[in-house]
């Protein structure tokens, strides 16, 4: 709860820094640092679920693939970015 309280707050204040009147830097930083706050809370919560539901032998690929999820989804992200610039 506050991973999600975290990320939804640092978002939009992020988003408001940038929608302001050319930008308030300051406040895009500190967006910024109530995400990077959240981060311990995302990046521990694959494996206290994995250990929640499966069992031993389905531990290891379980973490290994919400673990990897992220960082994967960032890289998709990332080059259709790039894929799809005009």
């Amino acid at each position: 709860m506050a991973a999600s309280v975290l990320l939804l707050l640092g978002n939009w204040i992020r988003y408001a820094g940038t929608r302001a009147n050319g930008g308030i830097f300051w406040v895009v930083i500190l967006g910024q640092i109530l995400t990077g706050l959240s981060q311990p809370f995302v990046l521990a919560a694959p494996t206290r679920y994995s250990d929640m539901w499966f069992t031993e032998r389905g531990r290891v690929g379980a973490t290994a693939l919400a673990t990897l999820a992220s960082p994967f989804g960032g890289a998709v992200r990332a080059s259709h970015i790039y894929l799809h610039e005009p």
